[in-house]
């Protein structure tokens, strides 16, 4: 916050500290109200209500309104607004292929087994019938013709 142009040529510095305690003053200013309502209270009462709230090895907080705390139980009741559901964001990148394992040492090869023995030769089987064809041709028919003998 500047006022006059004899304030150009100071120090940024001066500048910040300026504008920090202005933020500080316009803070109180809008909680005014609320720093009335704690002024107004039991201060002694508030004090003991505190003391006794430093004892704790636990609270619970429960939504509900308006907002308070209960001393003797250890419950804070907390006003709440949920929120909206975000939107889904974009599906990452795939990452690189990790490297490959080293190749284990290959095992020793197996023993053959022993050869088996010779299998017994099987029974020799009845000889079969050879077919034995005769042909004939007759010269008063002019047929050919043929028999047909196994021996």
């Amino acid at each position: 916050m500047r006022r006059a142009s004899s304030l150009l040529g100071l120090d940024p510095a001066i500048e910040r500290e300026l504008d920090s305690k202005y933020a500080v003053v316009k803070e109180v200013a809008d909680n005014i109200a609320s720093i009335e309502a704690v002024a107004a209270g039991d201060l002694a009462a508030l004090t003991v209500a505190l003391n006794e709230a430093k004892d704790f090895t636990g609270i619970t907080v429960v939504n509900g309104t308006p907002a308070a705390w209960d001393a003797q139980n250890k419950v804070l009741t907390v006003p709440t607004v949920k929120g909206d559901t975000g939107l889904t964001g974009p599906i990452g990148l795939t990452g690189l292929t990790g490297l490959t394992g080293l190749t284990g040492p290959a095992g020793q090869q197996g023993v053959g087994g022993a050869k088996g023995d010779t299998g017994l030769a099987g029974a020799a089987g009845a000889d079969g019938l050879t077919p034995q064809v005769a042909i004939t041709y007759d010269d008063i028919t002019g047929n050919l013709e043929y028999e047909v003998t196994y021996t």
